[in-house]
């Protein structure tokens, strides 16, 4: 696999954290699995030439061209034919910029673009479909999205939840929700409530994801961290609270994980 990664311009620096493509090749026409876990961000993933399966009977990915929600959990994508990726990456708040619906209705999930996006699908799939490069699709994407940050007003909320996310990443998932719903000036029901419409899933769900993503930052930092130095400094209550949640999120003990993958975290990087 050959990968690119783009970085936005400023204007759209808040919102989006990245594009990048990939091309895959299948090496003596065999078919891989890829394990993906919660990241903690949004993408609109757009698939040309085939697209991946999920080995889960429970979900499937029914177009090339789809948002992926937060998920709840690992997934084992299923490559079985040469295709190219090119990914929009949101930042935790930046999608609400984007889509005019409660991103709850997402959640652990992979729908397709046009449903939640005609518009984009009409107007800018076409182009990327033909572009030739990923500089070209980058400069399309670029060019639409910022038109619609002129269409579209933001939500009242949207400067109170960015500021919440912030403090989050800031304090790498340590904090109690009756702290960030003071943060944001609501009572601790209306916070969940508008930060699982504006996010795409509860607190609680989201703080679970962060320490996930810096227990692999920490990792991948100094690999000679041990389970109970990662506990330790991820705010786990014990190192069987780490591993409970790290099996949950990632199908894997953090041994077994780290045995068979490199520690990354898109998150944190």
């Amino acid at each position: 696999m050959s990968e690119r990664i783009a970085f936005p311009s400023p204007l759209l620096s808040p919102y989006i954290k990245q594009y990048w493509t990939i091309k895959t090749t299948l090496p003596g026409d065999v078919p891989y699995t890829f394990r993906t876990i919660p990241s903690g961000l949004t993408e609109f993933m757009f698939y040309f030439g085939g697209k991946p399966k999920i080995n889960n009977s429970s979900k499937s990915i029914d177009s090339n061209f789809i948002v992926s929600g937060h998920q709840k959990q690992f997934e084992d994508l299923i490559i079985d034919n040469e295709m190219t990726i090119f990914a929009i990456v949101f930042h935790p708040q930046g999608l609400m910029r984007f889509l005019q619906l409660p991103l709850n209705e997402l959640f652990n999930q992979h729908v397709s673009l046009a449903q939640v996006a005609p518009k984009l699908c009409c107007e800018l799939l076409p182009r990327l479909t033909d572009a030739k490069s990923f500089q070209a699709r980058v400069a399309l994407v670029e060019h639409f999205l910022i038109q619609q940050l002129h269409h579209h007003a933001t939500t009242p909320n949207f400067p109170r939840i960015s500021h919440v996310i912030k403090q989050i990443l800031h304090k790498q998932g340590q904090v109690s929700i009756d702290e960030l719903a003071h943060e944001a000036c609501f009572s601790r029901r209306q916070f969940e409530r508008v930060f699982s419409e504006l996010i795409g899933q509860s607190p609680k769900q989201y703080l679970k994801t962060v320490r996930l993503q810096q227990t692999l930052h920490l990792k991948k930092q100094n690999q000679h961290l041990s389970i109970a130095d990662l506990a330790f400094i991820g705010g786990y209550y014990d190192q069987a609270h780490l591993t409970n949640e790290f099996k949950l999120l990632t199908g894997l003990t953090p041994k077994q994980y780290f045995t068979s993958y490199s520690p990354f975290s898109d998150l944190f990087s």
